[in-house]
């Protein structure tokens, strides 16, 4: 087999038309280059080694995507797949490495003999397992996924138990291939059989189809976002979301075209590339170059910011609740080099050590209806506040200065307020478990459970027995019956199960904060001890008088959630992928993160409605005996 002239791994095919790559077309095409997003080729013509053809067609995968039609498989044939066939489509991949591979819903071989035509299949379980055998075969032969067409047909058979539709639903769930949907057979066969072909392409599964942009999002869709909705309803609501976010955005940009652009980005980070960098987004757009994808994070004239307020707003559109919860963390940025905005070597639990990194503030906004990024803040550390060289290199403005980072997080909460967002607490880490906080949020009438450090100093008032000392020191004097062990929420393994104990140091009027509050407050400590091994870890409290220890526990179990957002964000998302080393740059890519995360959260919030309540049915009357004469 001729070696493999690429080095680069299958292109993406972009979301733009195709053409098909035939012999009469060779010269021009290859002389010209037309504006199209991909050439459709057709696998058996290139079974060969070398020649003319291989020549062409190498010049042509030089430049453009390519996708890759079998017509010689015969899936559908009542006979094992043809192993000398399947080995040369196997040396045809690996030799151009197509983005897609598909094949026909069909059958052309019969023993020893070929038929040239494709032929219809009746749809029956019998015919399902040998689809679907076959389809596995290839897929595991050449470790890839299979497109397969529906078909073109001029009749229907009698013997069939499966609808057409349901037919490929079931291949696909047993195979996991993807689907093409060829519009001319749709029309064919609805002529020739007499059906409804607008009613068939509204029940086709897009969710599986590709030469489209739908395709990678069905494995996340299926995997994590929805599960009450089937696959059409959550893609219906992907497109329907993705449309109106686009037009949210629209007036952030003073040219069509670089609203486009950011479209384009924000497609990227919604799309199934593994890594998110400016290469690999402009070509799942279909540019020549990262260019137009840079060109968004620094050279473009938009405010971040302004974006960031259209997150928090379409968050609160689609998962407001008057008890949601607030919580402040931050996360790490692992970094190269010296240049990139607000590097240094710091902590970052990413890494769970000191190293060269970036370090971000968040709020997450934390609903029974779903959890969403609402604020960012990046730190700089004052090796960069006090360095007017370096501020300016990373187009710094003017006016930020030195902020700790509860300072950041003081912010986002003031602007939290400002905007009127709903919510009941505030749940941090010991990073802010500090006065400035806890005052803000007295003054603001808010609750919150904030990790303090085991030699953070708690004293009770009018409270008996008296409390005083550490955080430790008073755990260290509990009873065994002061413990409670309770759930701070579901995990990926069952209840977060500890043992929890909870003291109320004081009750203290809230008017004494803020005159436009009234009632008795709460101020107490928060322990909590790990099962396993006895670890605590300690936190303060504002509660409204009252309050129980369950509540408490879960509001502090609701920290999950950011550590859940940060996780899928990087992972899915992009959120550590940015390239740009301004402080424009980082806080633009990170808002448009924090867009595609809030679309999803809002999809699968409405994807997955709450069960309909439904009345108790009051108990049958008792039916009278006959009385007896």
């Amino acid at each position: 087999m001729p070696s493999n002239p690429f080095r680069t791994q299958p292109p993406p095919i972009p979301p733009r038309a195709g053409v098909g790559f035939k012999a009469e077309h060779y010269r021009e095409l290859v002389e010209t280059g037309p504006d199209v997003g991909f050439f459709e080729v057709h696998a058996e013509n290139y079974m060969g080694d070398g020649g003319p053809p291989h020549r062409y067609l190498t010049a042509i995968r030089e430049r453009y995507p390519l996708s890759l039609h079998g017509v010689g498989l015969s899936i559908g044939a009542d006979r094992l797949l043809d192993r000398d066939h399947l080995r040369r489509l196997k040396d045809l991949i690996a030799r151009y490495e197509p983005g897609l591979f598909s094949e026909h819903l069909a059958w052309s071989s019969h023993d020893t003999g070929f038929l040239n035509d494709l032929l219809p299949l009746p749809y029956t379980a019998e015919t399902l397992a040998r689809v679907c055998a076959h389809i596995d075969e290839f897929q595991e032969t050449l470790g890839r996924q299979m497109l397969l067409e529906n078909p073109s047909t001029y009749l229907a058979f009698a013997e069939s138990t499966y609808s057409e539709i349901d037919f490929i639903a079931e291949v696909v769930r047993r195979t996991g291939c993807g689907l093409l949907l060829d519009v001319n057979n749709v029309h064919v066969a609805s002529t020739n059989q007499q059906w409804d072909a607008e009613a068939y392409i509204d029940a086709y599964h897009y969710s599986c189809c590709f030469e489209g942009r739908l395709n990678p999002w069905a494995p996340m869709i299926r995997r994590s976002w929805t599960h009450a909705a089937s696959i059409e309803e959550a893609l219906a609501l992907w497109a329907a979301s993705l449309r109106a976010i686009k037009q949210r955005i629209r007036p952030l940009f003073t040219q069509q075209r670089v609203a486009a652009n950011a479209g384009l980005f924000l497609e990227g980070l919604l799309g199934d590339e593994p890594r998110k960098t400016g290469w690999m987004r402009a070509e799942a757009a279909g540019d020549s170059g990262p260019w137009r994808q840079q060109a968004i994070l620094g050279r473009g004239r938009w405010e971040a910011d302004a974006l960031r307020d259209i997150v928090r707003d379409y968050v609160i559109e689609h998962l407001a609740d008057d008890d949601a919860v607030l919580v402040i963390d931050e996360t790490g940025f692992l970094k190269q080099g010296k240049a990139s905005c607000g590097v240094a070597r710091q902590y970052t639990g990413s890494a769970g050590k000191i190293t060269n990194c970036q370090i971000g503030v968040f709020a997450t906004y934390v609903s029974r209806h779903g959890h969403a990024f609402i604020d960012r803040a990046l730190y700089l550390a004052k090796e960069w506040t006090d360095d007017p060289d370096r501020l300016k290199a990373a187009y710094v403005p003017a006016d930020v200065g030195f902020a700790t980072k509860p300072k950041l997080a003081t912010r986002m909460i003031a602007r939290a307020i400002a905007a009127s967002v709903p919510f009941k607490w505030v749940a941090g880490d010991t990073v802010y478990g500090v006065g400035d906080i806890e005052q803000q949020l007295r003054r603001a009438g808010k609750g919150y459970v904030l990790g303090v450090s085991s030699a953070h100093v708690f004293r009770s008032w009018g409270k008996r027995p008296p409390v005083a000392g550490t955080a430790a020191d008073i755990a260290r004097t509990r009873r065994s019956s002061d413990w409670k062990r309770l759930s701070a929420g579901a995990g990926t393994k069952g209840p977060r199960l500890h043992d929890w104990c909870y003291l109320e140091l004081a009750d203290l009027e809230a008017g004494q904060f803020n005159s436009t509050n009234d009632g008795l407050w709460t101020r107490g400590l928060l322990i909590r001890r790990r099962i396993a091994d006895d670890d605590l870890a300690f936190f303060t409290t504002w509660c409204p008088v009252g309050t129980s220890i369950e509540t408490l526990v879960a509001v502090e179990g609701h920290r999950w959630a950011i550590e859940d957002s940060f996780e899928t964000a990087k992972n899915e998302f992009g959120l550590d992928h940015n390239e740009s080393r301004s402080w424009h740059g980082w806080h633009r890519h990170v808002s448009l993160v924090m867009l595609a995360f809030a679309m999803m959260a809002a999809i699968r919030h409405r994807a997955n409605p709450p069960p309909k309540k439904t009345k108790p049915r009051p108990p049958a009357k008792a039916k009278a005996s006959p009385r007896r004469h």
